[in-house]
């Protein structure tokens, strides 16, 4: 009983958590609709008849210059009518669409770390031009609440889940390189990351012994409050380079630990 009890206190926050997000989500909205004239429009031309009368024109000036009003308004009204709220609209839209982002999705390579509520983190699988990670080891993105987090590039370590979650895999090492560490496990549900293989060695010239190989990643931890997870397994190491003819081969690199 005081298990579900927990597991009941858990979904009850989250709900609650992703109630504040759509509240906050949709405020833009509310604020972005156009405004409303305080005055009838019945009102505005009584008083334009009243001002006609007081100033004395013949009959035929005030049906020739009412005329003419109301013939001018529409087409200058509709103009400002078409461009204005199709600005505002749009605008709003694209800030609402930016604080939606805040608390859901998916990570990408610009942002590679998830909503904060749901979403997974970006998980790596090259460099991409331009975005958060050109060179170098890439770390996962990490996921939300509820979400996992992403597997890393080139040594780069697995980004971590958030309550609810596995963590991302470590990226395998370049050439003699490390392997990239496991993410860690949702905090209450969920597995630690696998680490990253280590990278082999670069064989030897003539007579030169090969390189040895990287150490694998280490295995990512589940959550310090998890009830149901485990580490994630360590990276093997990465094989040593061949010797060239008549040298000693490179030395392999040493397996990762577990989570």
């Amino acid at each position: 009983m005081a298990k579900h009890g927990r597991y009941a206190g858990w979904v009850a926050t989250i709900a609650f958590l992703m109630g504040i997000g759509a509240a906050i989500a949709a405020m833009p909205e509310a604020s972005a609709e156009p405004s409303r004239s305080s005055e009838p429009s019945g009102k505005a031309n009584s008083s334009s008849a009243s001002s006609a009368r007081a100033t004395g024109q013949p009959r035929a000036a005030r049906s020739l210059s009412h005329s003419t009003s109301r013939s001018a308004a529409p087409r200058g009204g509709a103009a400002t009518v078409s461009v204005s709220p199709t600005t505002g609209e749009s605008a709003a839209a694209r800030q609402q669409g930016g604080i939606v982002r805040i608390f859901f999705g998916d990570g990408t390579a610009d942002h590679p770390n998830a909503g904060l509520l749901v979403g997974n983190g970006y998980s790596w699988t090259g460099y991409v031009a331009g975005s958060a990670c050109t060179s170098g080891p890439c770390t996962g993105g990490n996921g939300g609440l509820l979400g996992n987090g992403g597997g890393g590039f080139a040594g780069g370590d697995g980004g971590a889940a958030g309550w609810f979650g596995n963590g991302g895999s470590g990226g395998s090492g370049r050439i003699g390189g490390n392997g990239g560490a496991g993410g860690r496990g949702g905090l209450f549900f969920g597995a630690g990351g696998p680490g990253g293989a280590g990278g082999a060695g670069i064989p030897g010239a003539s007579d030169n012994p090969g390189t040895p190989g990287g150490a694998g990643g280490t295995g990512g931890p589940a959550g310090s409050l998890s009830l149901l997870g485990a580490g994630g397994a360590g990276g093997a190491g990465g094989t040593g380079g061949d010797g060239g003819a008549g040298a000693v081969g490179g030395a392999g690199g040493a397996g990762g630990l577990g989570g």
